[in-house]
């Protein structure tokens, strides 16, 4: 965090931005993740803030909120997202900002929704303001508010997978043994992603044989609830739900049962029943249109290896966390994460794009977004 006072170059002011934005992940759905910089007329840093929560004050008013009234003359301003024009649970932050005495606002990127996109930047310039664009944080403030972006542009829910699996890409056994791969710290991380995505999905296999529990143990998110989505092809879950950890770790409502229609079970009052057409598999583009509809932004898929070659396939994998321990276990007996993924020739290949890499533990984190 910038000193009060310190001088800042425009990228210093970006950086700084982005990372304020990112400290509410998990709390603002389904607004998006948005970081603030101000730093007055010779480029010393003022304040900074960022969109908190839903429902809550947005970045640029939080930051201006910090600063006395006669240190706003000449301001510049850095925000990651295009102000945005509309007024919804807050004002407008393009007709607040229109109405300071700032110079300047730098943006990283315009907002995606194409019934918002570029009016922000109309209001302030209509204002007199000048506008700079820094491209080169255009792809770092996209990733920022990912899930946002993917739920404007393809109106569905956006899709992160977690995989923690030995060097040679296994994550358990034929015997159905998985528990554990990777290390107490990096199941700990773990949890911290789980906080913040809406919900979290696994296949049905997962849920007989591992009995998880999918609720978020980290003490940065002690009060959130998440939602639990079950992959039911065959519709027999519903009526094991009471007995089983899910059951007894979270509120009936937030669990969703994803089931063909030809094969829904009564259902027991409370639990949601998404029933999908069926043929050889769901096609998962529906669940993700209905789990969007149905006011869930974003879920993390954690198994197993069937759940997720069919996200996979479908090349439906916004994000991708894989925490590879150092191990081996071996084909004979391993279950590979990929084995649901079938690929014919190498042009068809999935590819990723350039990884951000993490240590937990012993365990190493590949963090990276499948290409377009």
């Amino acid at each position: 965090m910038a000193k009060l006072g310190e001088i800042l170059s425009p990228q210093q002011a970006m950086e700084l931005a982005l990372i304020e934005g990112g400290r509410s992940a998990g709390f603002t759905a389904p607004n998006p993740l948005v970081g603030c910089v101000v730093l007055d007329k010779n480029n010393h840093f003022l304040a900074s803030g960022n969109h908190e929560i839903y429902g809550g004050w947005h970045a640029e008013i939080n930051a201006f909120n910090k600063i006395p009234s006669e240190k706003i003359e000449g301001a510049k301003v850095f925000v990651t997202l295009e102000p945005c024009a509309h007024e919804g649970k807050t004002p407008s932050c393009a007709q607040t900002l229109a109405k300071l005495p700032i110079f300047s606002v730098t943006y990283g990127v315009e907002d995606p929704n194409p019934l918002v996109s570029g009016k922000g930047l109309k209001i302030l310039k209509h204002a007199g303001k000048t506008l700079i664009h820094l491209k080169e944080y255009e792809q770092k403030c996209i990733n920022l508010a990912e899930v946002f972006f993917v739920n404007q542009r393809k109106q569905r829910t956006f899709i992160a997978m977690k995989v923690a699996s030995s060097l040679d890409g296994f994550i358990g056994l034929n015997n159905g043994e998985s528990q554990w791969i990777t290390s107490e710290e990096a199941r700990h991380h773990g949890h911290l992603l789980r906080g913040t995505y809406d919900g979290i999905c696994v296949g049905a296999k997962t849920f007989l044989l591992d009995n998880p529990k999918l609720n978020i143990r980290h003490p940065h998110f002690e009060n959130k609830s998440n939602k639990v989505i079950l992959i039911d092809e065959r519709g027999t879950l519903v009526s094991k739900i009471l007995d089983s950890n899910i059951g007894k770790n979270h509120n009936l409502n937030n669990i969703y049962i994803v089931q063909p229609i030809d094969k829904i079970e009564n259902s027991i009052s409370g639990i949601n029943i998404l029933p999908l057409n069926y043929k050889n598999g769901f096609l998962m583009i529906d669940l993700l249109q209905t789990l969007y509809k149905n006011g869930i932004y974003s879920i993390l898929v954690e198994g197993g290896a069937q759940t997720y070659g069919q996200f996979l396939s479908e090349k439906l994998v916004d994000r991708l966390y894989c925490f590879i321990a150092p191990s081996l276990i071996g084909s004979d007996e391993g279950i590979s994460w990929t084995k649901g993924l079938v690929t014919q020739e190498l042009k068809n290949k999935l590819t990723f794009q350039r990884p951000e890499l993490e240590f937990f533990g012993r365990d190493l984190l590949i963090s990276t977004r499948l290409e377009s």
